[in-house]
């Protein structure tokens, strides 16, 4: 998944959804777990977008996430806290 502040949800890519099963006509669906760095903050609404992303990122995690947690970036030692 990709960090995204200006996306207004967060979403999976329409091919993410088809290789994990979601139904073709499903436009939005919520993850029961979601996990950073082993840290639970499920359950998540997701929608299902068709938009094409890189083959490394399955979707976006966008502004919701930021407007309820705490995310800092350490880029120099690597490192990621979420709250």
């Amino acid at each position: 998944m990709g960090w995204d502040t200006g996306t207004p949800v967060m979403m999976i890519s329409r091919s993410t959804a088809n290789a994990a099963k979601v139904a073709t006509g499903v436009d939005k669906t919520e993850f029961n777990g979601f996990a950073v760095g082993g840290k639970e903050f499920g359950p998540q609404h997701i929608e299902i977008w068709n938009i094409p992303l890189p083959r490394e990122i399955a979707g976006l995690i966008g502004y919701p996430f930021f407007r309820e947690h705490i995310v800092c970036f350490d880029y120099p030692r690597l490192m990621m806290r979420v709250e």
